[in-house]
């Protein structure tokens, strides 16, 4: 029997036991089972498939999750793996195509010493919760690999952006319905905090979206909203340009929920990047027109459909309240950095300073708050707090080839690919800048970037195949017997 029609049964016979689990257990929620085997049926006949399942499952962090005892395997982990067994099954099933030789890029190989480098900050603290962040690690490099294994064309790298701003419009329209719960009295996680205005503090109510934490839901929608901008400015139809910008609205009256002041500010600036790198002037008036819409459709849809939480005048009295915001950050910096100057060669360890917090007092220094937790909010102070000078020389260098990478290829595209690599570069400015207030470093915001823009640096340093020279019609002499 050929192995595709065993396949086949196999997976007809595994429909047939969930649709009778869901009738037994009168549960209707492992009918969801049922679309999703078909989505791994769709996935698993092409590795670049797969690797497109992963991108989308980035908001996904409360669906599917494995506790372990040091982390919590996520979905886009297991789709990594997955995306990672279906390359080798192709690669097994396919030995006759010619081997791809693997791109040797200072970005992949600066990228590399960062790795190593947590991996020595790790064995010099032995602490076992830094495990946590050398798995993040690791499978966030794996997705970058696979991402410039995977995407070698620019339609399939036009394809990994459109199904990225796909999975944020779908967190941000999440995010609305999350919030529209809460307005009808259903407890949908809505955090409500104590929040620092301009005219004061007072207890606020922040989105979260698929999200534990509204300022990650934020830092996403700074990755994505540049994307989907990207997407509205190649759709080549009317209806498709809609639905981009549908979505768009959608993430930026998100952002508004979050109420996420460095959230603001990175998709301000990825926006503005965004405007600028347009290499036209009718791509870039056509830019400012769908920009400057979208921002007054959200700023009309909080003053018409949002509570007193929600409004305009509010959201926009939180975004002014930078002083306070600075002052907070600058404290923390202060405090963490104490620990920085106590271990500067290796630093403390690489999971110490984001999430975790830096808990390991030094009665040598100022630093000795004991069982203190401090986060860093700035990737580089993280960096430098966790991995000393020894991870942050290598990740600093890493960062400005990423983006010096991004911003050769938008001046090497061609007229009509710029509006992608204008969209990629805005969103790494963006998903920078963000990071200046909050670490995001367990998170694949950053590091899928590292991916998309390797893979198109590799596409435009592939040479074009010569063409074969025309021949010539012969003479008379050489028809002559």
């Amino acid at each position: 029997m050929p192995l595709r029609q065993i396949f086949g049964w196999l997976t007809a016979l595994a429909i047939g036991m969930v649709f009778a689990f869901a009738v037994i257990s009168g549960r209707a929620v492992w009918f969801l089972v049922v679309p999703g085997i078909a989505l791994l049926i769709w996935a698993l006949r092409s590795p670049y498939r797969c690797l497109l399942l992963v991108l989308f499952s980035f908001p996904l962090e409360r669906f599917g999750t494995i506790p372990t005892p040091w982390f919590i395997i996520k979905p886009l982990q297991l789709l990594a793996a997955l995306t990672l067994l279906a390359l080798l099954f192709d690669r097994a099933l396919h030995r006759d195509r010619g081997r791809r030789p693997f791109p040797r890029d200072p970005v992949l190989a600066f990228y590399l010493v960062f790795l190593v480098a947590n991996m020595v900050s790790f064995a010099v603290s032995g602490n076992l919760d830094d495990m946590r962040a050398i798995f993040h690690y690791l499978m966030f490099a794996l997705i970058a690999l696979l991402t410039v294994w995977l995407v070698r064309t620019p339609e399939q790298l036009s394809g990994a952006v459109r199904v990225l701003a796909l999975s944020g419009a779908l967190a941000a329209f999440f995010g609305m319905l999350q919030y529209a719960g809460f307005l009808s009295g259903i407890d949908t996680g809505i955090q409500e905090t104590r929040m620092y205005y301009v005219s004061g503090a007072s207890e606020a109510l922040r989105v979260t979206s698929l999200y534990f934490d509204p300022n990650l839901f934020a830092s996403f929608l700074c990755l994505v909203v540049p994307l989907g901008l990207a997407c509205s400015q190649a759709a080549t139809n009317r209806f498709e340009r809609g639905l981009h910008a549908a979505g768009v609205l959608a993430m930026l009256v998100s952002l508004a929920f979050t109420q996420s002041r460095s959230g603001f500010f990175g998709v301000a600036a990825g926006c503005v990047v965004f405007l600028f790198a347009q290499r036209r002037l009718a791509a870039l008036g056509r830019a400012v027109l769908v920009v400057a819409m979208l921002f007054l459709l959200g700023w009309t849809a909080l003053n018409l459909y949002g509570s007193e939480w929600y409004s305009s005048e509010i959201f926009l009295d939180r975004v002014l309240a930078v002083e306070q915001g600075i002052t907070d950050r600058s404290t923390a910096w202060k405090e963490i950095l104490e620990a920085f100057y106590d271990k500067p060669v290796f630093g403390v360890g690489p999971a110490q300073a984001t999430n975790w917090g830096v808990y390991i007092p030094n009665a040598r220094s100022n630093w000795d708050i004991f069982n203190a937790r401090i986060v860093a909010h700035n990737i580089f102070v993280d960096v430098a707090v966790g991995s000393g000078l020894l991870g942050l020389v290598p990740f600093v260098i890493f960062v400005f080839l990423l983006v010096w990478r991004s911003w050769r290829s938008l001046r090497a595209a061609a007229p009509g690919f710029a509006g992608w690599d204008a969209g990629i570069l805005a969103a790494l400015i963006s998903v920078l800048v963000n990071s200046q207030s909050i670490t995001t470093l367990l998170y694949p915001f950053l590091w899928c970037l590292a991916g998309l823009v390797v893979a198109r640096a590799q596409m435009l340093q592939v040479p074009e195949p010569a063409r074969p020279a025309p021949v010539a019609a012969p003479t008379l002499a050489e028809v002559r017997p």
